[in-house]
């Protein structure tokens, strides 16, 4: 015989509180997780970030936009930039082979692997730069233009003076540390913004996600790319000294951003916080422009530039070397050397940010003399 106690089905009311409940307490959760991962961010000493209206140059957000920090491989941006250019200029081809040297094969991963004498295709290492973020494939294109790692580190901190990005030094073509190499989250919010606008014909290969190399599919960790809607995609960084950076451009009906992360504690922090902002700064435009935008319902106006970001007025003027962007906050005074304890980057001593006046636009200023620093001096941790 039984109990006596039978089964009681309990009331529908019950069942719905207890889910109600449940669902509720997993919101919380999710939002202090989130909320965790954007104050470990911001409060950061290696934190900044850009988020600009592309179209006007308006800046919706900024904070230590301006302070030097370690690009990592978002290096590799200028290191296509300058790959578009050799394609626009007939000097390299999709198509061409190059064959790969010692040192290419030789580096640090991530890489595609590559063995030294082998052939590869200049849009095979392109693919591999942006969705691999392949060290020995830039190695490869750096050495088929210049001829040498070291000329190409000189050409690409040329190009930056004249595309404006006058606090940017480059000391190699992949983003391995090295105590010369830096950049602003300005600075990188106007290489993007070069990209787009003069290789319109290359810019969507960004957006790949993956791609088939030797009968294998590979596939990216462009995780902004594959979720955010409206997102063209860009660049990962990460070396240790830098956290985890990440530059996107973003286009939905009601406008066009650039936005930039720099010093993310995680990679999953970086992309979380990269979609939040580029969230407010949709609701910011499309609430300027009177467009009904319904992910901006209770939403924060994120309209703080923080002190010594860059002002609210054109970032750019156009981006063409010959009309290099402009920061309307840098064009009235000269640079000195960052003594501040903030950042990474400023600790260095051998490191001073160029100044603005066209004598410290030369590549022969900047300090890119000692090559032993081309070496990876500090991380071998893959740059991504």
């Amino acid at each position: 015989m039984g109990s006596g106690k039978c089964c009681v089905k309990k009331p529908l009311w019950h069942i719905f509180f207890k889910t109600f409940s449940f669902i509720t307490l997993l919101l919380i959760f999710n939002t202090s997780i989130n909320f965790a991962y954007a104050n470990s961010i911001t409060r950061s000493s290696k934190y900044s970030a850009l988020v600009m209206d592309s179209s006007s140059g308006e800046i919706i957000y900024a904070k230590n936009a301006h302070e030097l920090r370690y690009p990592a491989s978002l290096t590799k941006m200028m290191t296509l930039y300058l790959t578009f250019e050799a394609l626009a200029s007939g000097k390299l081809t999709m198509n061409q082979k190059i064959v790969v040297s010692h040192k290419a094969a030789l580096q640090t991963p991530l890489k595609l692997g590559v063995k030294a004498g082998e052939k590869i295709s200049v849009r095979d290492c392109i693919y591999a730069a942006i969705i691999l973020s392949a060290n020995d494939a830039v190695v490869v294109l750096a050495e088929a233009i210049a001829g040498g790692e070291w000329s190409f580190a000189k050409m690409m901190t040329e190009k930056a003076k004249r595309l404006g990005m006058i606090k940017t030094n480059f000391a190699n073509s992949h983003g391995l540390h090295d105590n010369n190499q830096y950049t602003t989250a300005a600075d990188m919010a106007k290489l993007a913004l070069a990209l787009k606008k003069n290789f319109p014909q290359y810019y969507p290969l960004f957006s790949k996600t993956s791609f088939t190399y030797k009968g294998k599919v590979i596939k990216g960790h462009n995780h902004v790319t594959k979720k955010y809607e409206g997102a063209e995609g860009l660049k990962t960084g990460y070396i240790r000294t830098s956290g985890y950076n990440l530059v996107t451009t973003a286009k939905k009906t009601y406008g066009h951003l650039v936005g930039v992360v720099f010093g993310g504690p995680t990679a999953k922090a970086r992309d979380d916080h990269m979609m939040n902002i580029l969230d407010l700064g949709f609701c910011h435009i499309s609430q300027k422009n009177g467009h009904y935008n319904p992910k901006c319902k209770n939403t924060p106006s994120i309209g703080t530039v923080s002190k010594g970001s860059p002002s609210n007025k054109d970032i750019f003027s156009v981006v063409e070397e010959q009309k290099p962007i402009r920061v309307a906050s840098l064009d009235t005074k000269k640079f000195t050397s960052v003594k501040s304890k903030s950042s990474p980057v400023q600790n260095k001593k051998n490191i001073r940010p160029a100044s603005s006046t066209k004598k410290s636009d030369s590549v022969s200023n900047i300090n890119l003399k000692n090559k032993k620093h081309l070496k990876q001096n500090h991380s071998k941790k893959a740059v991504v």
